[in-house]
């Protein structure tokens, strides 16, 4: 990704393969140490964002039916959605898409919250462009760049195709 400012100053992002890295993960933050010339994330940060986030209908499902039950246990992919980042540490306050079921301004499974998401199953990811430098594009300007994706899947049980028509004149 790429583009230019006002001064006319090119803001550049790019990965391939390897060790050079423009994209870190997680949100925007300001929850890092300077360490040898380079920002490293904190313990806390990395606990809670450097994962990818997978959910299926069927858990949300059961989630929804279940989630007052004695001994149910909450499916990690929900229980640990991150759908709030931490404000004080300069994250957006929303990240993760989430049905509120509990009604308050907080994402709270244990009250029937739930992650909002298309298809069958889906897997959530994010992504920043800000946290260090850009060792693999080498671009002195960063875009500001934060993703907060999500890959979804349909399931088919099954798919049939027909086809007709005639060979030849």
């Amino acid at each position: 990704m790429g583009g230019m400012d006002e001064q006319n100053l090119l803001h550049l992002a790019a990965h391939q393969f390897g060790y050079y890295q423009d994209f870190f993960v997680g949100p925007i933050t300001n929850d890092y140490e300077v360490s040898g010339g380079k920002n490293i994330p904190s313990g806390n940060y990395l606990q809670k964002y450097d994962h990818t986030w997978k959910v299926t209908k069927e858990e949300i499902e059961y989630h929804k039916a279940h989630y007052a039950d004695d001994g149910y246990v909450i499916p990690w992919g929900i229980a640990n959605l991150p759908a709030h980042g931490r404000i004080q540490f300069g994250e957006s306050a929303q990240l993760a898409p989430y049905i509120n079921v509990s009604g308050n301004s907080s994402y709270t499974p244990a009250s029937g919250d739930y992650p909002k998401i298309r298809g069958d199953e889906a897997v959530l990811f994010m992504l920043n462009d800000a946290l260090d430098k850009h060792t693999e594009s080498e671009a002195a300007n960063s875009l500001g760049m934060e993703i907060l994706g999500m890959s979804s899947e349909y399931a088919i049980s099954q798919r049939v195709v027909y086809l007709s028509g005639k060979v030849g004149g």
